[in-house]
């Protein structure tokens, strides 16, 4: 969990699952978790990395998606966000959802949510450090019903149900704050939070979030 939170957002989604598992655990879980502990080991060399000529610079970038009803026992979602700057992670979650998304675009539209009050408090650390953001933050999202829900606030006969604290990003949207926009689910570096994944996606996704190899002979830290 320490590694995951600090330096490691590629395996947030398995220590997520791993830990709803901590009270009762069984041999398979066990077994997966030494799985785990073995791939850091393996990739120990692996580290984030930022510069300062990245393309965007200091400017934050999110990407946010979900796993609709991707739990077994209870049906509920699977939310994944991440924000980059300089071309590096500065901020990632992968979580289950509190309530049972009744689609994929309210599922969406929670994580859409959650990713943007993260987003806008990044905003307001750049902003003390020097770095004020210029123009609404970007945030990438899979789902366009869930876009269109964000920039219509109005109340519609699929959305009623939803609670009123999910709607809090249709303010900031209005405001210009916080802008979604559509990207293609390959390329929605997000999708590593919220599912397991083949081999070369897993592999992209880690590796377009700025994960790199550390150049042999440097110093540890």
């Amino acid at each position: 969990m320490y590694i995951m939170i600090g330096t490691r957002p590629n395996i947030s989604f398995t220590v997520g699952c791993l830990s709803c598992f901590l009270i009762n655990p069984g041999k398979r879980h066990w077994e997966q978790a030494l799985c785990v502990l073995n791939y850091l080991r393996e990739t120990r060399d692996l580290i984030i990395s930022y510069s300062r000529n990245s393309k965007g610079g200091l400017t934050l970038q999110g990407f946010s998606d979900s796993d609709w009803a991707g739990e077994k026992d209870g049906s509920r979602s699977t939310s994944g966000y991440i924000w980059m700057s300089s071309g590096g992670p500065v901020s990632w979650k992968s979580h289950l959802q509190p309530i049972v998304a009744l689609s994929s675009t309210e599922a969406e539209y929670i994580t859409i949510t959650t990713a943007a009050q993260e987003g806008i408090w990044l905003c307001r650390v750049m902003a003390e450090l020097g770095s004020e953001q210029v123009g609404a933050t970007s945030l990438a999202v899979n789902n366009e019903g869930a876009i269109a829900l964000s920039e219509n606030p109005q109340a519609h006969p699929r959305t009623k149900h939803i609670r009123l604290r999910y709607h809090f990003i249709c303010q900031y949207v209005q405001e210009n704050i916080i802008k979604p926009h559509y990207v293609l689910t390959h390329d929605n570096v997000a999708d590593i939070f919220t599912k397991n994944l083949p081999k070369d996606k897993f592999l992209g996704h880690w590796q377009s979030m700025g994960l790199t190899q550390r150049a042999s002979g440097s110093v540890r830290r």
